[in-house]
């Protein structure tokens, strides 16, 4: 889930304003737009980690998950997002309350 926005004097103004829900904490990250010149320059500057899997071998796993989900396998949205949200306040300096 996310949304853009740019930075006028010091303050960030969102693209969509009601993107998020009043009182919601947001995460800020940076984002640069760099100006290349040619593939090698983006290929410098943005290296892209080599997956561990080919797409294939990521489709197939794809389609055993949604082959276990119908088989009722696995565990329901709610648990899992508990268990998410767990894993993200146990982060240290991590707080998504």
């Amino acid at each position: 889930m996310g949304t853009t926005g740019t930075v006028f004097n010091g303050r960030i103004e969102l693209d969509d304003p009601g993107f998020f829900p009043e009182g919601a904490k947001i995460r800020i990250v940076r984002w640069e737009v760099v100006e290349l010149s040619s593939e090698d320059d983006a290929d410098e500057c943005y290296p892209v980690p080599l997956p561990d899997e080919t797409f294939e071998e990521h489709l197939a796993v794809l389609r055993q998950s949604v082959a276990d989900g119908q088989a009722g396998l696995g565990i329901p949205l709610h648990e899992a997002m508990a268990m998410l949200q767990a894993e993200i306040e146990a982060m240290p300096g991590e707080s998504a309350k």
